[in-house]
């Protein structure tokens, strides 16, 4: 039944991620930028509403990487829902649907980041590199 699911394994102190994203390609390229930042370990990768609420619930991520354009239920309502489940955990959009409007709503719903995929996709490894930093100490 969660054969989909993809569990990682982490390290003690590591700054836990959860990435929900329905692009194998962008999964791809987050991990590869993952792998040059310390402290920072991916616990689980999601297509999907219903897969990124269960691996948040068991893995307890503390950011979860967040597109916009999923099956079934979109983005933001994945947003609304970790924020009213596990308001501890950070949400960062990382979206290719980065109008004025998706940014705002984003931000009604709780988002703690937002970036757009194409022209500010650079900037996440800083971000993650100064939460991952924050967290080590």
């Amino acid at each position: 039944m969660f054969a989909s699911l993809n569990f990682c394994s982490m390290k003690l102190g590591n700054l836990k991620i959860l990435l929900v994203d329905n692009s194998e390609t962008v999964k791809k390229r987050i991990r590869e930028m993952l792998k040059e930042i310390n402290n920072v370990s991916i616990v689980g990768e999601a297509s999907n509403c219903r897969e990124a609420m269960i691996i948040t619930e068991i893995m307890n991520p503390d950011l979860v990487m967040l597109d916009l354009d999923l099956p079934e239920v979109n983005g933001v309502e994945v947003l609304k829902k970790i924020k009213k489940d596990f308001q501890h955990i950070r949400v960062m959009i990382l979206t290719n649907y980065s109008q004025p409007n998706h940014r705002t709503k984003c931000h009604e719903a709780g988002a703690d980041y937002f970036f757009d995929k194409t022209t500010e996709f650079e900037k996440v490894p800083e971000l993650l590199t100064s939460l991952a930093q924050f967290r080590s100490n």
